[in-house]
């Protein structure tokens, strides 16, 4: 008999998470995915800061600094990796942040992420006319001006990968484990203080309380998937522990994934395996090189 084909089933899809289950898949590959997906998936970030003018009490390469690690959306699939000094609207992005804070605040001015502004340049705004290009958050806190303090400067964005710097990379919490799931046993009995006690330690969405199986007094099961970081089972006693029935699926890993916001979470999977693919051709393409 052949390998089973690897599914993909989504369990879970918000709008920077994703839970999907990776079924008949080895190890190797789940790893390769997440592997890619730190390193590299590009992104667009910000790679240059010309600082014309900061008064502020932060030093110049802290600022510097802090801005690299500002998220910025934009499509990574419109730009090029710059490969020489030449600056083009296919490898380029132009941000500005000038701000200063009023003589006259008489407090301190909270600089967020809102106030850098997008400088399109060749045919950019027509490019990004509907999705324009800014910060994923807008409301990081960048730094405090004290009154007559200003912050000038112009930001430089380069295409790149997590394995060149972390300020590349897509994703936040990027994971997968087995999948395990529990059952009760069905021959025995669950009396009144286990109730109890299942009901103390089960997070809500996993059992309905409200229906109990008259028969042995279990109640029904919504969910089945066991998290381990949602239980407490180390006060349970031995015979509550053998009503419940744990099963690891070993030909399924359950993956999970947190974008920062650049790309959504499911096309963070499509373009991963787009890149896994790319280079498994160019491997067999070597292989027949040197054959």
């Amino acid at each position: 008999m052949g390998k089973k084909k690897i599914q993909i089933k989504v369990t879970r899809l918000e709008e920077r998470e994703i839970d999907f289950d990776l079924i008949n898949s080895e190890f190797p590959f789940a790893n390769a995915i997440r592997r890619i997906l730190l390193a590299e998936v590009p992104t667009m970030a910000i790679e240059k800061v010309h600082l014309y003018r900061n008064t502020s009490e932060l030093p110049d390469f802290a600022l510097c600094h802090r801005l690299g690690l500002i998220p910025i959306k934009a499509n990574n699939k419109e730009f090029e990796m710059r490969n020489s000094d030449e600056e083009t609207d296919r490898n380029t992005i132009y941000l500005s942040l000038d701000v200063q804070c009023p003589v006259e605040y008489g407090e301190n001015l909270h600089v967020h992420s809102d106030s850098i502004q997008w400088q399109p340049i060749g045919d950019q705004a027509e490019r990004f006319s509907s999705d324009p290009i800014r910060p994923v958050d807008l409301d990081i806190l960048l730094m405090k001006l004290a009154p007559s303090q200003r912050i000038d400067a112009k930001l430089e964005c380069h295409k790149g990968i997590g394995k060149e710097h972390a300020k590349y990379c897509p994703v936040a919490a990027c994971f997968y484990r087995f999948v395990t799931e529990f059952y009760f046993d069905q021959s025995k009995q669950l009396d009144k203080n286990e109730l109890e006690t299942l009901r103390t330690f089960f997070p809500p969405g996993y059992l309905d309380f409200d229906q109990i199986d008259e028969t042995n007094g279990f109640p029904c099961i919504r969910n089945n998937r066991f998290n381990r970081s949602d239980f407490t089972m180390q006060s349970w006693n031995q015979s509550l522990r053998e009503k419940i029935i744990f099963e690891t699926k070993n030909n399924t890993l359950a993956f999970t994934i947190e974008s920062i916001g650049i790309i959504e979470p499911s096309e963070l999977v499509i373009q991963s395996i787009d890149i896994l693919k790319s280079k498994c051709i160019k491997f067999i393409k070597c292989i027949k090189q040197n054959m």
